[in-house]
């Protein structure tokens, strides 16, 4: 074994062990192998003087205080293989179950977010409403001043006025709403990936 090769399998086995100064043990003793070549060792003496691979990365595991993984770890992840295996096959065998009950838990989150935006799209509908009332109420009024009574075409013009700066209210209040509405629903989308995310994250702890 050369000293490239030897420190190419140093480095692998370390990071295979989750070492966090790999390379700097690598580092470490790519210079004690050169110390020990410089004082007249060759190469092949001088990596057989620093022992196997697998006792050197032993005792690095042992100075970091790393333990050895205990087998009862890797029990525990056949086992939950096994699990995650036998909740898909009750997933399957369920979905006559749950199936319904998913959807109606889509459909109560649509009616949720629906509630949210129901108060800012009823006040942009009666602004709106009341903004075209009341525009096509002003060409009205001039009519109705020239065709019809003067007082008739004022009253229609206070009337008119009066729809314009109701819609108008109503477009701002939808506005005003439509931003505090937008802050309730990422607020209410991030609690709910939150929450989801945590509740997945449990099949996945050690």
């Amino acid at each position: 074994m050369t000293k490239k090769e030897f420190l190419v399998e140093l480095s692998n086995s370390l990071n295979k062990n989750q070492i966090a100064d790999a390379q700097s043990y690598v580092a470490d003793y790519s210079e004690l192998i050169d110390d020990k070549v410089d004082n007249g060792q060759p190469v092949a003496e001088a990596l057989a003087s620093l022992g196997p691979i697998e006792e050197i990365v032993s005792q690095i595991r042992k100075a970091e205080g790393i333990a050895a993984r205990p087998k009862v770890i890797i029990e525990r992840k056949q086992m939950r293989l096994s699990t995650k295996i036998l909740l898909s096959i009750l997933l399957v065998l369920g979905a006559p179950l749950w199936g319904p009950l998913l959807g109606v838990a889509l459909v109560l989150l649509v009616l949720v977010y629906s509630l949210l935006w129901i108060a800012p799209f009823i006040a942009a509908v009666i602004g709106t409403s009341f903004i075209g009332a009341g525009g096509f109420g002003l060409i009205a009024s001039l009519v109705a001043m020239i065709k019809a009574t003067f007082a008739f075409g004022l009253f229609q013009l206070g009337m008119s006025l009066v729809l314009l700066g109701g819609g108008i209210f109503a477009i701002m209040l939808a506005w005003y709403l439509s931003k505090y509405f937008i802050i309730a629903t990422v607020s209410l989308t991030k609690w709910l990936i939150k929450h989801f995310k945590q509740q997945k994250g449990v099949d996945y702890l050690a």
